[in-house]
């Protein structure tokens, strides 16, 4: 870094500035991102806390669809994110949730934006 003046930088932040990912917010009004876990390390440069600032930045609601959910999980509420749905809508084995995987993320995201719906008729 000394001799080749280079700059530390996440890897999400890498990702999202070659992706030009600020100037695909405009005019966008939600988010929706994921994680196959959500925990304490999400909101540590992760994918999820990466949208979430930028969007946060933006002024943009940001929502995370996650396979399940783990301790500490609630930090990622401080990078931008506004709620986290689980895709696991009961008990069940995670192999069962991986061979339902698409089912279930179907039901998560319908879930999803009902929340987002009736959050729009209470304005």
């Amino acid at each position: 870094m000394a001799f080749l003046k280079a700059e530390l930088k996440s890897g999400i932040e890498t990702v999202l500035d070659m992706v030009h990912f600020s100037e695909k917010l405009k005019g966008v009004d939600l988010v929706i991102t994921g994680e196959g876990r959500m925990d304490w390390q999400s909101s540590m440069g992760k994918v999820p806390s990466g949208i979430g600032l930028r969007c946060k930045r933006a002024g943009i609601p940001a929502v995370a669809v996650v396979g399940g959910l783990l301790d500490g999980y609630q930090s990622i509420y401080q990078m931008g994110i506004c709620s986290v749905v689980t895709t696991v809508n009961g008990i069940m084995k995670s192999e069962d949730a991986m061979e339902q995987a698409e089912k279930l993320y179907k039901d998560a995201a319908f879930r999803l934006l009902c929340a987002v719906k009736c959050g729009m008729e209470m304005k």
